[in-house]
């Protein structure tokens, strides 16, 4: 594929979403661009009225644009699909969550689009759906580099960033209106834990087998990505209700809306309220250990990746997708909450040598995954499937 200097813009959006955070990723992938020889264009969807999409349709018409890049559905064109496949213009998602989030979005995208997800079962998952109009690849969260600060300035303990606004329970009774997919989201429910799921599509095909669906309307994939939207942020919650609890004796620091918590947390646990994403930075900057309270079908999410890059420590349940990360020492994991906790305790108490299993941490994702990283996968997956302008 082309991407010389007549072909090589990358368009990137910005919008009011996430709390700044779609908008940090997009400029930190911008610059990964730059360094990869490549030109971002942002358009700012925040602009008033057709704006955008007018700049949007006069990138494309120029001949110059290489691919028009979407960060879940954010910058997703919804017109102008005549045009951009007249001009041999690439879409590209870049997926950051579970592929049924963005299903909808898969129905309605023209054939050719190409989506990334951020672990590996996900590219699996997808292709197991039979969704052959799309190319799919693999393609985790990042971090940018950030000057790391000393061990001994780092006056948070633990960090958790997350929201609760409805409790698990909450969340589930919501089933109660879905009919004849109850069973199956409850026969989920009973598996969560079970080790024999290692995926979210995954239980979901478990619970189906257990309900006697697998063959009937319900195993349809557009039906099992219905259930999966309604299953994820009730084990999201769960596992956020779990984490809080199992780590409330600790001196633990939580940013998010957590106005759906019932329960009581001790006084070692300080609420901050929900902040945007330069301020949550700043927290993470001056922590010891980040807590990753995605469920184990999670094997990557950009505090994570982003945890490591500044030198702190980073608790999750599970395995990544990358070995390096896995052996690097920097990642405190278990596949029980209640093992992760007990682990925590055990951290805090002994206190030796955590400052260099962070400095490995931070080199290995340095090294290997900051979002300069990512944008050459995605140049390089670009550059592999790119089709001439068509007459």
């Amino acid at each position: 594929m082309n991407t010389s200097a007549e072909r090589n813009l990358v368009v990137l959006p910005l919008a009011e979403v996430d709390h700044g955070n779609i908008n940090r990723i997009c400029r930190a992938l911008a610059e990964g661009f730059r360094q990869c020889g490549l030109e971002p264009a942002i358009i700012d969807y925040r602009e008033p009225g057709e704006a955008p999409i007018r700049r949007l349709k006069r990138l494309v018409s120029s001949g110059r644009v290489l691919a028009i890049m979407a960060l879940n559905a954010v910058g997703f064109p919804l017109t102008a699909h005549d045009l951009i496949a007249r001009q041999g213009v690439q879409l590209f998602v870049y997926g950051m969550d579970h592929p049924c989030h963005l299903y909808p979005l898969m129905e309605a995208a023209p054939a050719g689009t190409m989506l990334s997800f951020p672990s590996a079962s996900n590219v699996d998952c997808c292709r197991g759906w039979g969704l052959d109009l799309f190319d799919f690849v693999h393609v985790a969260h990042g971090a940018e580099p950030r000057p790391p600060t000393a061990w001994a300035d780092r006056g948070i303990p633990l960090l958790l960033v997350g929201n609760l606004s409805q409790s698990a329970a909450q969340l589930r009774a919501v089933w109660a209106t879905r009919g004849p997919e109850i069973p199956v989201l409850e026969a989920m429910a009973d598996m969560l834990y079970d080790r024999g799921a290692p995926t979210l599509e995954g239980l979901c095909q478990r619970a189906l087998a257990a309900t006697k669906n697998s063959d009937g309307p319900l195993s349809e994939p557009r039906a099992i990505a219905k259930m999966l939207r309604y299953f994820d942020p009730y084990a999201r919650a769960l596992m956020r209700e779990g984490m809080l609890q199992g780590l409330a004796g600790l001196p633990l620091t939580v940013v998010g809306d957590w106005s759906g918590l019932g329960a009581d947390v001790p006084d070692t646990v300080r609420f901050t309220g929900p902040l945007d994403s330069n301020a949550v930075q700043d927290l993470a900057e001056h922590a010891q250990c980040i807590v990753d309270t995605m469920p184990a079908y999670f094997s990557s999410h950009e505090r994570l990746f982003e945890g490591l890059a500044g030198g702190s420590l980073v608790a999750m349940i599970g395995q990544t997708d990358f070995d390096d990360l896995n052996a690097c020492g920097a990642l405190i994991q278990a596949n029980r909450l209640d093992h992760l906790a007990d682990q925590m305790v055990r951290l805090l108490d002994d206190g030796e040598d955590l400052a260099q299993r962070a400095n490995a941490g931070r080199a290995a994702v340095l090294h290997d995954h900051t979002w300069t990283s990512r944008a050459r996968c995605i140049k390089d997956a670009l550059c592999g499937v790119m089709a001439p302008p068509r007459s």
